[in-house]
């Protein structure tokens, strides 16, 4: 590539090397969508030089097993030419009883499993094949198999109960107990039995909406962990059961453990919490769905140490009616699997509470994060719509003391939400809204409300507040009486951003209440350029004996 002129090399001498990466770049993100045997195509329709490399390159084909797309003929062919190479096999449900080509190619593909490297089957409870496949890897074992995701759906939320039991709570002899060893299991609404010996050599484990009649206990999910001293990533969204709470279990030592997130009921994450030891965690997300109402939760017993050395939480959400979340990362970073991250977040649901105990619980959960939210520089506000009908007090708990260092706030949602929002911080009286602590239990609902909404404070709202991010298309009147209001004050703000904002004349008045104001320029409709590569639709008509490939 150095020649004269800089002059490319002929494509028919491209290394090897290069050729399989532009290869392997070109087809394997293309398998999640689409005919999969025009992508087959695209590597072996090619010059002579590069049909035979693509030919002779196992890893390949290996990753192009898809039960469901491919036509049974190209899939022995793409089998022969996978030979040693681990395969990736994906097996989708059948649409029917008559979808003869899936599940041929499911009965080829499970012939495999011997050579299988990645298995990721999506199942159903009401699938006569799904029951065919588990009893069909209990009988076999799975040497090569390194990542498994299982994952059971039903046409309607009745069918994952008790009655399917056999397809959610999958044996502990699966694979004969033999697979890889498995280092990466992913469940979702179904559970291999924690006795199986295939959880011992795990190095990340996820599971998500196990149904009740296949949920673990904590005490026995927590026996469970002491066989994985690997688990580097643990991940549990709706799976545990309460233990009994005579029983006494042991603390858990998960050295390696670096990734834990954990979304479970506030009484299940008090048992599961306490007992769990991880020296070496990067990245930790709570979320309790609800509380205990025969406890006092207190976090510091949940976010045991290393966490206390971390740093503060800079960033809090609030979103819906009750839900507040602190986290070491604003939203849109929190898929950056390399950094730290570390988040606490609490949802209350008012329609199995009364207004007055779902508040208490939240001020509660704010007092306890207080040591870390104290540090808040950014606050999110997320207005709904299913908001609209609860009082401005609910909303804005607490805002006085946690967020007085907040710096940056976003605000979305509708304009009416955001309008009363302002129209709240431009209020004189507004304040901490903590309340009464006179107030009875047997208070009202609405008496509850009006004790947290009248108890005004001199304070300003936000006093260090100084960028405002907006999700909206105008700057209402509410926005800029709260302007005023901040600037009369000597609290203006600084810079205000808008996704979009047409009307100048208002443009210009919040202009000349904050010192920068910017807006987002729209989207420009997107060309969609003509494709530079073949259009092989249809051709596979044309070449029925797949020649170029059985050759």
């Amino acid at each position: 590539m150095g020649k004269k002129y800089n002059a490319l090399l002929s494509i028919s001498t491209l290394p090897l090397e290069l050729l399989l990466k532009v290869f392997r770049c070109d087809v394997t993100p293309r398998m999640d969508f689409g005919d999969p045997s025009r992508h087959l195509r695209r590597i072996s329709q090619v010059c002579h030089n590069w049909r035979k490399a693509a030919l002779g390159t196992p890893y390949l084909w290996s990753q192009l097993i898809e039960c469901q797309s491919i036509p049974p003929k190209w899939f022995r062919v793409v089998l022969r030419r996978a030979r040693s190479s681990p395969l990736r096999v994906t097996v989708l449900p059948p649409q029917d009883m008559a979808s003869e080509p899936t599940v041929t190619n499911v009965q080829l593909a499970l012939r495999e499993l011997g050579n299988i490297g990645e298995l990721e089957i999506l199942g159903s409870v009401n699938k006569w094949i799904t029951r065919a496949m588990i009893k069909h890897l209990q009988q076999q074992p799975a040497p090569s198999l390194k990542r498994l995701t299982f994952t059971v759906d039903g046409d309607h939320p009745y069918d994952l109960d008790s009655s399917h039991i056999e397809v959610q709570l999958l044996p502990a002899n699966i694979f004969c107990g033999v697979a890889g060893p498995l280092q990466h299991l992913t469940l979702s609404s179904c559970l291999i039995d924690l006795r199986s010996p295939l959880y011992h050599h795990l190095t990340s484990l996820s599971m998500t909406d196990i149904p009740k009649a296949a949920a673990p206990s904590v005490s026995h999910f927590l026996d469970a962990l002491r066989n994985m001293p690997d688990l580097t990533s643990l991940s549990l969204t709706s799976v545990l059961l309460a233990s009994a709470p005579e029983r006494h279990v042991e603390d858990v030592h998960l050295p390696r453990l670096s990734n834990l997130k954990i979304n479970e009921h506030t009484a299940q994450c008090s048992q599961l919490l306490p007992r769990l030891r991880y020296p070496a965690i990067r990245r930790f997300d709570l979320h309790l769905q609800a509380f205990d109402r025969t406890r006092q939760t207190n976090l510091s017993d949940l976010i045991k140490q290393p966490l206390s050395g971390v740093e503060p939480f800079p960033f809090c959400t609030m979103l819906r009616d009750f839900y507040i979340g602190f986290s070491t990362r604003p939203q849109e970073l929190r898929l950056d699997v390399d950094s730290d991250f570390f988040s606490v977040s609490w949802a209350v649901n008012p329609s199995v509470s009364s207004y007055t105990e779902a508040l208490n619980i939240l001020s509660s959960f704010v007092d306890d994060v207080a040591p870390r939210g104290s540090h808040c520089e950014m606050l999110t506000l997320d207005f709904c719509s299913d908001m609209s009908n609860l009082p401005e007090c609910i909303i804005y708990n607490d805002f006085a003391r946690p967020f007085s260092p907040v710096t940056i706030l976003d605000v979305k949602g509708t304009n009416l939400r955001m309008d009363r929002f302002f129209d709240y911080l431009s209020t004189p009286n507004s304040g901490s809204m903590r309340p009464n602590s006179a107030t009875s239990d047997s208070t009202s609902d609405s008496d509850a409300c009006d004790s947290f909404c009248t108890a005004p404070t001199p304070t300003m709202q936000l006093p260090n507040l100084q960028h405002l991010f907006l999700d909206s298309k105008n700057a209402s009147p509410s926005l800029i009486r709260f302007l005023e209001h901040r600037k009369e004050c000597g609290y203006a703000i600084e810079y205000v951003h808008f996704t979009c904002l047409s009307d100048q004349s208002m443009l210009d008045t919040v202009k000349a209440l904050c010192s920068s104001v910017t807006v987002d320029a729209p989207s420009s409709p997107v060309r969609e350029e003509p494709r530079e590569y073949f259009d092989y639709e249809g051709e596979e008509d044309i070449d029925s004996e797949l020649d170029y490939l059985v050759e």
